[in-house]
């Protein structure tokens, strides 16, 4: 039995942290990562857990790396393998076309369209959906993936804890509604009025209500309406 590889190029990450002359735990406050997830990703771990683009970003930026050369490039599959790794068939340049759409994409902010990537790589597009679907399965050990949509591709992480709270918090807000005293405090913000209720406690619970629901932001001085309730309103 073989252990999986690690989807990172080991021997760059560590030469270029020896470079630096800072240990992982400096390193690691400098980007903004857990010292166990930097060193599960030294360590050569198969799954370093889920680490997002722009953590990746600024690792490559203090190794003083290109964010494309911190992946390393695929091993062959064993013989005996080959057969059941994947339900279609792949050629001798799978794999590689994997690490070639991998960099691609991956310093990319948008997404990219599928036909301009296979006329730029001189590639047919059943060669280019293969690529993606091998590099998808790739980035999966390194919390990512490839999102395919409308004639585009792009990296993205498989799991938006920020995106999915939001979206929480709107279906929150359209199941339970807003009560009589949080329109009210809702207008009063939007005219410009003072926010009245029963005692200062109460005043609190209602503009905090509002906030969880994306209805007032709480920055500055005094909370104000958001730009979605401004927008929205009539």
């Amino acid at each position: 039995m073989t252990n999986a590889a690690s989807v990172f190029d080991l021997t760059a990450i560590r030469a270029a942290l020896q470079q630096t002359g800072l240990a992982p735990s400096e390193i690691a406050f400098r980007v903004d990562i857990a010292v166990r997830s930097l060193q599960r990703i030294l360590d050569g771990d198969p799954d370093p857990g889920e680490i997002r683009v722009a953590t990746l970003t600024r690792l490559a930026d203090t190794l003083g790396l290109p964010l494309r050369s911190m992946f390393a490039a695929p091993r062959a599959a064993p013989e005996a393998c080959r057969a059941v790794a994947s339900d279609r068939p792949q050629d001798d340049h799978t794999a590689d076309d994997a690490s070639t759409v991998i960099a691609v994409l991956y310093d990319r902010e948008t997404a990219a369209s599928n036909s301009d990537i296979a006329l730029a790589l001189g590639w047919p597009l059943d060669r280019l959906n293969s690529a993606l679907h091998v590099a998808n399965e790739r980035l999966g050990t390194a919390g990512l993936r490839i999102v395919r949509e409308h004639g585009e591709s792009r990296v993205s992480p498989i799991a938006d804890h920020l995106a999915s709270r939001a979206s929480l918090a709107t279906a929150q807000a359209h199941a339970r509604g807003l009560k009589t005293t949080e329109y009210k405090a809702a207008y009063a913000l939007h005219t410009g009025q003072k926010v009245t209720t029963a005692n200062e406690t109460r005043q609190r619970f209602v503009i905090g209500r509002l906030a969880n629901v994306g209805v007032v932001h709480l920055e500055g001085s005094r909370p104000r309406l958001s730009d979605a309730a401004r927008f929205a309103h009539p």
